[in-house]
């Protein structure tokens, strides 16, 4: 069985890659809030990642679920052209019923 998709609703694919990657980014942050908390020997001065610290955790997510989204977003518009002018995207699925 074949099916053409023929629209991608730019909205839905930015809600759903900004969930996505605001996950992933607090994964990142939670590791880099975890590497901030390793002591910064005397006399060094603190970079960008002790100065998060535990706040990396609140910050990577946003940064991430935004960026992921209009980047998603930004996808799906560039799709769209394409498709008026070369048709949708085909997609084909095996016969029968599905394995479970």
């Amino acid at each position: 069985m074949q099916v053409e998709i023929r629209r991608i609703s730019i909205r839905s694919a930015f809600k759903l890659a900004m969930v996505l990657y605001g996950l992933i980014g607090f994964l990142v942050g939670l590791v880099l809030a975890v590497a901030a908390s390793v002591e910064v020997p005397p006399g060094t001065e603190p970079n960008i990642l002790t100065r998060l610290g535990c706040g990396s955790i609140a910050v990577f997510p946003v940064v991430y679920g935004l960026v992921g989204g209009l980047t998603a977003a930004g996808a799906v518009a560039l799709d769209k052209a394409g498709a008026c002018l070369g048709g949708g995207l085909w997609l084909a699925f095996p016969e029968g019923e599905p394995e479970s």
